[in-house]
């Protein structure tokens, strides 16, 4: 356990030497269609494209163990699966294996910014591949941190890449747990 919370305090630094390199002129994303403490339509399209780009992104080698709900990208457009869920409580993907999504009584607890959208995305263990450092996996991440994400566990898993300074940018993150994964610490 002592080689474990090392690992993780080596983390924490370089994350805060990224933010403390990050410039401050950096472009954010912004999430469109939020309004009244609500993931909008817009809101909703945004991070589907965005949940998207992250599964592919994270199955170049192999298939994830298990991707309930998620392989409905690969089915339908975002565009179906929102219209196709228009009249339900919460958005389609707030039902996808490692995916919390924030509720009307969180946002009024000043847990989470609004409601419908991801607050947290946990799928540790389940085979994720690919480079954090991939232009699309770094862009959906953004996306979906503009819309809300907050908390990102993806420990355990095949990730590979280096922290590049672009994860600086990702302020709002309560949690990223990147443990356990075949990352190259240098920059």
């Amino acid at each position: 356990m002592p080689g474990l919370r090392k690992r993780c305090l080596a983390w924490a630094f370089a994350l805060l030497a990224l933010a403390w390199a990050a410039q401050p002129s950096a472009a954010q994303e912004v999430c469109p269609g939020v309004a009244a403490g609500a993931c909008g339509s817009a809101c909703q399209q945004a991070t589907c494209q965005a949940l998207q780009a992250f599964y592919n992104a994270t199955r170049v080698e192999q298939e994830w163990h298990t991707a309930d709900g998620w392989q409905q990208l690969t089915q339908q457009s975002c565009q179906e699966l929102i219209a196709g869920n228009a009249s339900a409580a919460a958005t389609a993907y707030c039902t996808w294996r490692g995916i919390s999504c924030c509720s009307r009584a969180g946002v009024a607890a000043g847990e989470c910014s609004s409601a419908n959208s991801i607050s947290a995305m946990s799928l540790q263990v389940n085979a994720l591949n690919g480079s954090i450092a991939n232009a699309s996996f770094l862009g959906a991440v953004g996306q979906l941190h503009a819309c809300g994400l907050r908390d990102l566990v993806l420990d355990g898993n095949d990730l590979t890449g280096t922290l590049s300074p672009r994860w600086a940018t990702f302020t709002g993150l309560r949690t990223l747990d990147l443990g356990e994964c075949a990352l190259n610490m240098s920059t």
